[in-house]
This record gives structure tokens, C-alpha cells and sequence, in this order.
């Protein structure tokens, strides 16, 4: 009896400490993690000129300064920002280890949780980084 009165205390405790998330709260508004939704196209401007799709990611928002590289399998000629719940800005570099320094450094800035215009960007990415 005492163990059976014991474990339901047991339950009982771990049920009513548990982290609760809030109750109006949409599910895929509390499990989603900061993130963007790119594509990558062939041409300069998203497909807008007939160019095709290559290929598309999704970058996690690491911490502030961490640099991801950014692997395509094959050229690609612009990038589209078609999701955006980052809660940072992030730098998408030309050059790789996040270089935006020295000849063919180019760099531009995504504003965090941004996907209107601009949301084509006509430059190759070989790396970025949540600022």
C-alpha cells in the first residue's frame, strides 16, 4: 500500500512541476526554432527571368558570431529569403569562413524575421552568420 500510495505521489509531483508551456499559444509557435527558408536559384533574379531552382536549405539560428558554411552542389546566381523567424540579423558573405574583408568580400544583411523586399539577393553565398 505504501508504495502504491508513494508512486502516485510520485506522478502527481512530476505532473505539477512540469515547464508548461502557454496554454494560447499555437503548438508550432512554441516547438518552432528560429530559422530561414532559402532558395537558391540559376539566375540573378529568383527565377524571375526563367532561371531554375537548385536547390534549397534551411539555417537554424545558431548563436551570434558562429559562421555556417553554405554547400550547393552546383553555381547558383541569386538566393531567396522565402521564410524568416530569426530573431537576429544575418550577413550572407561571398567569400567562405565568413570573410567580409579583402578583394571579392561582399556581404549583405537579412533584418531578422524579414521576408519582404528585398528577399532576393543577387549574389553568390558561400557563408553566413546570425549578427
Amino acid at each position: 500500500m505504501q508504495f502504491t500510495s508513494s508512486f502516485v505521489s510520485l506522478l502527481l509531483a512530476a505532473a505539477t512541476t512540469g515547464v508548461q508551456a502557454l496554454p494560447s499559444s499555437p503548438i508550432e509557435q512554441r516547438q518552432e526554432a528560429p530559422r530561414l527558408y532559402v532558395k537558391f536559384w540559376s539566375d540573378t533574379s529568383c527565377g524571375a527571368d526563367g532561371g531554375f531552382w537548385v536547390e534549397d536549405t534551411v539555417w537554424l539560428q545558431e548563436p551570434v558570431g558562429t559562421c555556417i558554411d553554405v554547400e550547393v552542389w552546383r553555381d547558383f546566381g541569386s538566393t531567396e529569403i522565402v521564410t524568416n523567424t530569426a530573431t537576429h540579423d544575418l550577413h550572407a558573405y561571398s567569400l567562405d569562413n565568413c570573410n567580409g574583408t579583402g578583394p571579392n568580400a561582399n556581404y549583405y544583411d537579412v533584418p531578422a524575421g524579414s521576408t519582404t523586399d528585398p528577399h532576393c539577393y543577387s549574389q553568390h553565398v558561400e557563408s553566413v552568420k546570425f549578427i
